[in-house]
């Protein structure tokens, strides 16, 4: 796994992201992230890029219209 390019360590995703380390922790838990194991320390989580950015895309959400 190449940690410079294609995947990035917790800390520098939810910089990324905008959100603290406890709220990727949580979304990784909730199952809307992937995490792996860096091979060269197990301790270590790592995103993948391309998953941290198909997650940062906007998503359309529906609004209910306002009651008259």
């Amino acid at each position: 796994m190449d940690r410079t390019g294609e995947y990035l360590p917790l800390n520098e995703a939810a910089k990324r992201l905008g959100i603290s380390g406890f709220t990727i922790r949580r979304r990784i838990a909730a199952g809307e992230l992937a995490v792996w194991v860096d091979p060269l320390d197990r301790r270590r989580r790592l995103i993948r890029r391309r998953d941290l950015d198909r997650y940062a895309k906007p998503r359309r959400q529906e609004v209910a219209p306002i009651p008259a």
